[in-house]
């Protein structure tokens, strides 16, 4: 499993720009509020929070911005695991990202991405 780094807000933030879009107030509320994290895997920074449902936790992906995504992603899946997740989920804007989520599990689900853990 790669190294897993915690990284501050405004790192965060700078990090996933071109990702963050118009959520960036919600977003920093939230890292604030330590409802939600922000880490590296490799070059790759992710910001994600936790849904509880009835007897299941998910993992929000909430931006990921970076390089090696698909390694990223696999440790993030084992993390999510680790997390007694059975269920991580993303949304993107990013064409195209299909193929590259179909590579660590993800599986397309109307616009939304999801992947069993």
């Amino acid at each position: 499993m790669e190294k897993v780094t915690p990284v501050s807000t405004e790192q965060a933030l700078k990090l996933c720009s071109k990702s963050v879009r118009y959520d960036v107030e919600a977003i920093r509320k939230s890292l604030e509020a330590k409802k939600a994290e922000a880490f590296l895997i490799g070059d790759c920074c992710f910001i994600t929070r936790f849904e509880h449902y009835e007897n299941e936790k998910e993992l929000i992906v909430m931006c990921a911005e970076g390089k090696g995504l698909v390694k990223a992603g696999r440790t993030l899946k084992k993390l999510a695991k680790q997390h007694n997740c059975t269920s991580a989920r993303m949304h993107t804007h990013r064409k195209g990202m299909e193929r590259l989520a179909a590579e660590f599990g993800w599986v397309q689900l109307e616009v939304v991405y999801t992947m069993s853990i």
